[in-house]
């Protein structure tokens, strides 16, 4: 505050930006890959509208891994 009142502070606005893991996307994407695999997993031995559990439940047991 002292620079500012003395008219020796920057003019304008500046910002920096860090990047993490948490913001990377790549690196977001990465970690999320196993449950994503798992998910289609389980959408395809539930079948179209869930007709395999609906058929015979203990397709749910498939889905556990």
């Amino acid at each position: 505050m002292k620079a500012a009142f003395a008219g020796t502070a920057a003019k304008g606005c500046s910002q920096k930006t860090i990047l993490d893991d948490s913001l990377n996307p790549i690196a977001l994407g990465a970690s999320l890959e196993p449950i994503l695999v798992k998910l289609i997993n389980v959408i395809g031995i539930a079948g179209r509208k869930d007709a395999n559990i609906i058929a015979d439940t203990s397709t749910l047991n498939r889905t556990v891994t």
